[in-house]
């Protein structure tokens, strides 16, 4: 599994598709809050991001096929955990699917990879030939982000 540059849990806060079939999705992390809360299963710590919290796009140019769960119903393949970050599935029922249902393959538009990117809530699965650009914000910009949330 490829990581992410945090030890934290992610939020994903946005997620769009451009004109020209690029998905970008801005996450932020989320920090354990020394604060206990009384929750349905008892007392637990928050998770919430904070004024130190790093903002983070992931941007894959030109999928070929694109997938959004919520992470709650999310199943993992046979035996997998569903697992949190970003990684590449080498066999999976997405594949599967994405071959039977495009003409895509390895010949055009070249090698492809499934990707996976599993945050707090949700689940992304992408199916393409190159792999996503990962960058995490500037410290002005990620505030402008993170001041929806704090």
């Amino acid at each position: 599994m490829l990581h992410l540059p945090t030890e934290h849990a992610l939020w994903v806060v946005e997620y769009r598709e451009s004109d020209e079939n690029d998905l970008t999705v801005t996450l932020v992390e989320a920090k354990i809050s020394a604060e206990l809360v009384d929750t349905e299963l008892g007392p637990a710590h928050a998770v919430n991001p904070d004024q130190s919290s790093s903002v983070f796009k992931v941007t894959w140019n030109g999928y070929v096929a694109i997938a959004v769960r919520n992470e709650s119903y999310a199943l993992p393949e046979k035996g997998a955990p569903i697992g949190y970050g970003l990684g590449t599935k080498a066999d999976s029922h997405f594949r599967t699917y994405v071959a039977a249902s495009t003409f895509a393959d390895d010949d055009y538009p070249g090698p492809l990879t499934h990707w996976f990117l599993n945050a707090e809530r949700h689940c992304f699965d992408v199916i393409g030939a190159t792999a996503p650009d990962i960058s995490k914000l500037a410290p002005d910009q990620a505030a402008c982000v993170l001041a929806r949330y704090i």
